[in-house]
């Protein structure tokens, strides 16, 4: 990608811009809007008249806050693995943490700092949502996010799922992912330049409304006064304690995008709001430098900065990565660039190597036959990103039945299918199990891990149970997840309407493919019955109606042997384009049924 110099002086506007709000709103951080005007009667417009309590007295006038250490974090993973690594980003931000971590907030800190944080990061911060009543919506993780809206910023997919990831790392309420959405998206836009601000916020509540619909009502209030936001909200005497709540920093960074007249103007008026002024300023600052660049930041802000000497060469790198990160090589220094950021983000995989000549094959194939441009190996993972395939295929829960799994792929073949997702259980039963891994990896169907994938006593040869170690918890396309048994931390079999009535509870997922109970189902989450979903009817072999506005569970049966009595192979095929599901059930060879009775 050719980064010239306007969008390299945007890219840097958004870093320094983050920095300099955070910086500058440190000077009215837990004021109300009266006590503001009582400490600086001349108005708040450099770090040197940021007053010396006891609160802001931790800092260094001009230091920046927790926004940006923790923003920090983010941008020294993406340089360091080329791509979003949310463990990586989360060893980082713990280790913040651990050191002192100055400034964060409650719920970043009971997530951060708890035991189990690092052993599963994701679990922990929706133990603390849910310790909260699932109340809990802090602006922790929006305040930091802003340089994932720079990252691959021409492809608005990907910097929608990054947010989201990286929101759920500390921060598990949707209005947390849908504040981060919304951000990055506008970051990643103003980057662009190819869409007017007024679509351009209308396409960035439409995406960030597929996280939590209440996003919405941010662009509305974003469009009124100022004041009418009331940033100060908990700070003055009668008020309800709303200080550092998501929505209310996407609405200030909102407000300063939508009517900022400069850079100076749109953060000078946040910051005289305050409230959490540090937080508000960041998110206001890191739209502002994309729209403004850094030119447009006046020089006193930026040469105040405390740490403006870590910034530079930390964008210098980024804009590098930004450059040759999707660009042709043509280069020896491209091509060093490009091998770098392979090597950093296949190391830790046992089958990259295979992985690697795997693609080779193909692209030499690309390259000298004639294929279509959407049978492309890259536009069908980019494709795959945004969406399903036409017809997938879904197998589950072989279990060593290499007979039944030869079966099925011909009747999959029969049916037209575009392309097979397994999730899971390819081992451990019958006495194929070597045979199976093989086929699958041959024909290149993507998997996820089982149970009996990740622990199982079978004599594999080493390189195929590394394989089996390796595959995925879960694969996500857009709003499909395919998973093992549950997309819940605690992951309990979906079999019964409860546990289904859960998983619709604590997850936002438009549609979730499962196996492990080896038993078709359809669960919806629209039911007449608190606290349990709704169980769909439907006929082997025929189409299921998916309907547009309503969510789903699908339970795909088994390859292996069935825990009822159909004594059928059963898979599913999701048809993306005509929205049904189809749980086919086909003659051939399963395992005895003794053998579902002993598990």
């Amino acid at each position: 990608m050719n980064v010239d110099a306007a969008l390299a002086d945007r890219i840097r506007g958004v870093v320094y811009g983050h920095a300099v709000g955070d910086a500058l709103g440190l000077g009215t951080e837990f004021m109300s809007r009266s006590d503001v005007q009582a400490c600086y009667p001349q108005g708040l417009h450099d770090y040197a008249g940021i007053v010396r309590d006891q609160h802001r007295s931790r800092w260094s006038n001009g230091e920046w806050t927790d926004d940006t250490d923790q923003m920090l974090c983010i941008l020294d993973s993406l340089l360091d693995k080329c791509a979003l690594d949310e463990r990586d980003v989360a060893v980082r931000l713990h280790e913040w943490a651990r050191k002192g971590g100055r400034g964060m907030g409650f719920t970043t800190a009971a997530v951060l700092l708890d035991p189990d944080y690092l052993r599963d990061p994701q679990k922990v911060a929706r133990r603390v949502w849910s310790e909260s009543g699932k109340r809990a919506a802090a602006n922790g993780a929006v305040m930091r996010t802003s340089v994932l809206g720079v990252w691959q910023f021409d492809r608005a997919d990907v910097v929608a799922e990054h947010a989201a990831r990286a929101s759920r790392i500390t921060h598990a309420d949707p209005r947390c992912a849908a504040s981060c959405v919304a951000v990055c998206l506008l970051v990643a836009g103003l980057l662009e330049g190819r869409v007017p601000l007024g679509e351009l916020l209308l396409q960035a509540a439409s995406a960030a409304g597929r996280f939590d619909a209440g996003v919405r009502t941010c662009f509305d209030r974003a469009a009124g006064t100022l004041e009418s936001l009331d940033l100060d909200e908990g700070l003055t005497e009668g008020e309800a304690n709303r200080i550092g709540y998501t929505y209310t920093a996407l609405e200030a960074g909102l407000w300063a995008l939508s009517h900022a007249t400069s850079f100076e103007d749109g953060i000078g008026r946040i910051v005289h709001e305050g409230g959490d002024a540090d937080s508000n300023g960041a998110v206001a600052g890191a739209l502002l430098g994309a729209r403004f660049g850094l030119a447009g930041i006046p020089p006193r802000w930026v040469e105040g900065l405390v740490g403006r000497h870590e910034l530079q060469p930390r964008i210098d790198r980024l804009l590098e990565l930004v450059e040759h990160g999707a660009a042709s090589i043509a280069t020896p220094q491209a091509h060093r660039f490009a091998v770098d950021a392979l090597v950093q983000r296949l190391a830790g995989d046992t089958t990259a190597a295979e992985l690697v000549q795997q693609v080779e094959r193909v692209v030499r194939y690309e390259t000298q036959g004639e294929v279509p441009d959407d049978e492309k190996l890259q536009t069908r993972l980019r494709a795959g990103a945004r969406r399903p395939a036409g017809r997938t295929a879904i197998i589950s829960d072989i279990h060593g039945n290499h007979e039944g799994l030869l079966a099925a792929l011909a009747d999959i073949e029969a049916q037209s299918c575009d392309r097979i997702v397994c999730l899971g259980d390819l081992v451990e039963g019958g006495g194929g199990n070597e045979q199976v891994v093989r086929t699958l990896r041959e024909r290149g169907v993507p998997c996820v891990r089982g149970n009996h994938d990740e622990n199982n006593d079978l004599r594999l040869p080493e390189p195929l149970q590394r394989y089996l170690r390796a595959l995925p918890d879960s694969m996500a396309e857009g709003d499909v997840l395919f998973v093992h048994i549950s997309p819940l931390a605690k992951k309990r079999r979906i079999d019964y309407a409860v546990e289904a009535w859960n998983v619709f509870d604590e997850c936002d997922w438009r549609l979730v493919f499962v196996g492990h109970v080896h038993v078709p189902m359809i669960f919806g989450e629209r039911s007449p019955v608190y606290g349990e979903a709704a169980v769909h009817p439907f006929e082997y072999n025929r189409p299921f109606e998916l309907a547009s506005d309503e969510r789903y569970i699908v339970s795909v049966g088994s390859i292996g042997y069935g825990r009822d009595r159909v004594g059928r192979l059963r898979y599913a095929i999701h048809d993306a384009a005509a929205g049904t599901v189809e749980l086919r059930a086909i003659e051939g060879p399963l395992l005895p049924l003794d053998h579902a009775w002993q598990r």
